[in-house]
């Protein structure tokens, strides 16, 4: 298999907006929730996206270096006043030192990978064959669409994994008999690697450069 792994100098970590007022009863948003919000600041920022108790998970993306140099609720609180001093606001002080001093960093890491299956035995799709870096908003969408594609391929070869027709329980009794390899179920899984290879590298180049 070929397999690339690539770190990038920076990392993540998960911070919490909490839920308005009351308003009728119900805690109400902070900020408006039909809206991705993001604090773009050079080499790093801050994003925020709504949840169903009206708190958003604010998720701040920043160089390693940078991050390791807030060690004290101090430095945090001032290094976020200086970049982020609307966004604090609405966190709260108290709160954010908490989540920060306690919360863990995560790395970003692409993975380009092929082929993506071994014989007729396994197939890697998902974060498992293309992790990608957060910021072109597409990953869990790729994962999504391999299983979309995966199905089509096995669905027009008429593979099921369930041997209800009598030729498919023909193909089954044979892989029975013959436990090397199912090569209808192998031709699916290439096909597979071969069309869908060109398409995730070039997304996981375009969420690395944007």
């Amino acid at each position: 298999m070929d397999y690339e792994q690539e770190y990038i100098p920076h990392e993540y970590i998960e911070l919490r907006m909490p839920p308005g007022p009351i308003v009728d009863g119900s805690p109400s948003f902070l900020i408006d929730p039909n809206h991705l919000h993001i604090w773009p600041r050079h080499s790093f920022m801050l994003i925020a996206q709504p949840n169903r108790d009206k708190s958003f998970t604010c998720t701040l993306f920043a160089p390693t270096q940078d991050l390791a140099q807030l060690k004290s609720p101090k430095v945090i609180l001032d290094w976020f006043r200086r970049h982020f001093p609307d966004a604090l606001r609405l966190i709260g002080e108290e709160l954010l030192v908490h989540d920060f001093t306690r919360n863990p960093r995560n790395s970003l890491i692409s993975i380009k990978a092929r082929p993506y299956h071994y014989k007729d035995r396994a197939i890697i799709i998902g974060d498992a064959a293309h992790s990608m870096v957060p910021f072109y908003g597409q990953g869990l969408n790729c994962g999504l669409e391999d299983v979309r594609i995966l199905q089509t391929i096995l669905s027009l070869r008429g593979i099921t994994g369930v041997p209800t027709s009598s030729p498919q329980t023909d193909r089954f009794q044979e892989a029975k008999d013959h436990p090397d390899v199912d090569q209808e179920i192998e031709a699916a899984l290439e096909e597979y690697t071969n069309t869908r290879h060109a398409n995730l590298v070039a997304i996981c180049d375009l969420a690395m450069h944007n």
